[in-house]
């Protein structure tokens, strides 16, 4: 049953990052939609998983957390939008994106944890 939790969250969360990507489209210069995606669903895990008010069903929880982040958020885009930036020799941007990816995840990531230890979520 899990699974089926999971399948439809992932859906979900296909979709909402299609719209995402669709209305920020990567311009070739710098992949904001990617970066605003994984930040978001960063800062959500935080705070959905430190929670313990937010979402109390165990099922919802499985269905947002692995299913619809887990499909919204994407390493392999990252991972593939750096490459594009680096062969096409804009290492600065290249170097941008990994450092804004891996600081940016980690402060929202802290700051969804905060905010459900803080205000009690």
């Amino acid at each position: 049953m899990n699974s089926l939790y999971v399948g439809i969250g992932g859906a979900i969360g296909a979709v909402l990052r299609v719209m995402i990507s669709t209305t920020i489209p990567f311009n070739g210069t710098f992949p904001f939609a990617t970066l605003c995606v994984n930040l978001l669903g960063c800062f959500l895990l935080g705070l959905f998983l430190t929670s313990t008010t937010i979402i109390r069903n165990v099922h919802l929880k499985l269905a947002l957390t692995t299913g619809v982040l887990g499909a919204f958020t994407t390493f392999s885009t990252f991972s593939y939008e750096t490459l594009q930036l680096l062969q096409q020799g804009a290492a600065f941007y290249a170097l941008l994106y990994v450092g804004g990816s891996l600081v940016g995840g980690l402060t929202f990531s802290a700051i969804g944890i905060f905010m459900a230890r803080r205000f009690g979520l």
